[in-house]
């Protein structure tokens, strides 16, 4: 028994060796980053509204406008209490409208929205001792809302075997990307580009790139949000340490994703769908389906769940005023162990 043990156990090792070979920058754009974002199955495109969007959606960022700060000072309760009468939720849609249409009148141009700043990090430690974290921060300036942020994977130590499973070492694994972007809106549309920069680290080689990153999110409606984010648009890695002029494209990735909720202010629920699609692998099946789902429970208690590459996740979160903390839990997609997530998110 023992011995059958041990053997899946180097089988397991041999096979996340030769992975972590062939791993590309967008191995590392399909991570879920974040404990909300794993928790909601990754269906983020259409809701990121915290520095995390520099990675989901650049046109996130637009939601850091110093809006809902300014909401928090000023009325913690009023607005939360409010309720929509059977007739009110018709009128929402007509409010909607009419909002679009007085743009000008309710913020001219010559007045600047409220100075905004937040910082948001997060880490997960995942099974065969991956570690994965992200630190971003947003601000606004210029009527919109730039963003800075660096992710990262890696392994620190991996006992390295041949094909006859004859040990050939330690080595280790790292994949990072520092990402600067900017969001803007325009009436029910937020817009956003990013650009990224790439390394991969395995063992003594390394491997340099970069890409171009444009997001959209839409609301037509209150309750209807839509989102899509086209990473590595273009984007281009190194194919050799000892030649840098060789260069291979990275996938094109797409993530699109549908979110209907319930009316606000307080939306206490919502359903998000969402399709992550490698555009460049459409004929190896590069397209996996994702769904989330958020319940909030007196204002600032959020319970959630998603599903994504085979995998369920369940999580909470806490959102205080200018502070939010979550955590998630998952199974891996080849399902060999329990993952961790936590995020911590903070507004000044």
């Amino acid at each position: 028994m023992n011995t059958k043990i041990n053997n899946k156990l180097i089988l397991s090792v041999i096979l996340l060796v030769f992975s972590i070979k062939s791993l590309s920058a967008f191995e590392l754009i399909k991570s879920t980053i974040g404990a909300e974002a794993t928790a909601l199955g990754g269906a983020m495109a259409a809701t990121v509204n915290d520095p995390s969007a520099i990675y989901w959606n650049p046109a996130g960022l637009a939601n850091i406008n110093g809006k809902n700060k300014q909401k928090s000072k000023t009325n913690l309760s009023s607005e939360a209490d409010q309720k929509f009468s059977s007739d009110s939720f018709d009128k929402l849609f007509e409010d909607s409208e009419k909002r679009l249409d007085k743009t000008d009148e309710i913020a001219p141009q010559n007045s600047s929205s409220p100075f905004e700043i937040q910082l948001f990090t997060t880490y997960g430690y995942m099974t065969f001792d991956r570690h994965i974290f992200m630190a971003s921060t947003a601000m606004t300036l210029f009527k919109g809302t730039f963003g800075l942020g660096l992710l990262g994977t890696y392994v620190p130590f991996i006992d390295g075997y041949n094909t006859l499973g004859v040990s050939t070492g330690t080595i280790s694994y790292g994949s990072y990307a520092g990402y600067l972007g900017y969001g803007w809106e325009s009436g029910m549309v937020k817009m956003g580009v990013s650009l990224s920069a790439y390394q991969e680290a395995l063992y003594t080689k390394n491997y340099f790139g970069g890409a171009l990153n444009m997001g959209m999110q839409i609301t037509p409606i209150p309750i209807l949000h839509i989102g899509v984010a086209m990473q590595n648009l273009p984007g281009g890695m190194q194919y050799s340490p000892s030649n840098p002029s060789l260069i291979r494209r990275v996938d094109t990735v797409m993530k699109m994703t549908l979110g209907i909720s319930t009316p606000p202010p307080d939306a206490s629920l919502m359903l998000l769908l969402g399709v992550d699609a490698n555009l460049d692998q459409i004929a190896q099946q590069e397209v996996y389906g994702n769904i989330g789902l958020q319940v909030k429970f007196a204002k600032y208690f959020a319970l959630m769940a998603g599903y994504k590459y085979n995998s369920f996740a369940l999580g909470f979160g806490f959102n205080l005023p200018f502070i939010k903390i979550s955590y998630a839990i998952n199974q891996d997609p080849l399902h060999t162990g329990f993952q961790h997530f936590v995020d911590l998110n903070l507004a000044f």
